[in-house]
Parts: structure tokens; C-alpha cells; sequence
């Protein structure tokens, strides 16, 4: 899909990607805070970064980036094997993702 036809589909994925990971950023930093944190507000950023990896993993499809659709979706599998808040591992994963 990497054509002239189509780099403004592709411009509009990285400006949206961005902002995505930007939030992902956010609500590891919401997950990663000590345990003292507020349970709904870990609540709401994990179900957040859930959305938000299922979201990406469907922009990367639609523009034929099929490595980055197969990331998320890994990322997205990962989370969804071991319901609740990610542990520590789980955050690191997912950021150097």
C-alpha cells in the first residue's frame, strides 16, 4: 500500500499512531504508579490500554502494515491472557513495544 496514491492514508496512520502511543505511554504510567494508586482510575487505564491496542492493531491493518497490525495484536493477546492489571513484566513489555 507503501504508493503515492496512498501516503496521505499512511500520513494520517503516523499522525494517529502517534497520539495513541502517546496514550499508552499514559496509561503505563497510570499502571506503573505504586500500589497506593487509585484502584478504579488502574481500572479504567487498563481497560484504556486495551481499547487503545485494539485500536492500532486495526489502523495498522487498514493501511497494509501487517509487522505493526501483528505487534498490537501480540500486545493486545498478551493482556487479554491474564485478565486484571498487568504486572510489571507484562508494563515493560508493552513499552518496549
Amino acid at each position: 500500500m507503501a504508493n503515492a496514491e496512498n501516503q496521505g492514508l499512511l500520513d494520517m496512520f503516523a499522525m494517529e499512531a502517534h497520539a495513541h502511543l502517546d496514550a499508552i505511554r499514559a496509561q503505563l504510567a497510570v499502571l506503573g504508579a505504586p500500589a497506593a494508586q487509585d484502584a478504579a482510575a488502574a481500572d479504567a487505564a487498563a481497560a484504556a490500554l486495551g481499547d487503545t491496542l485494539h485500536t492500532l492493531a486495526g489502523a495498522a491493518r487498514a493501511v497494509d502494515l501487517p509487522d505493526l497490525e501483528y505487534l498490537w495484536r501480540a500486545v493486545e493477546d498478551m493482556l487479554a491472557a491474564r485478565p486484571g492489571l498487568p504486572d510489571a513484566a507484562r508494563l515493560g513489555a508493552i513499552g518496549a513495544a
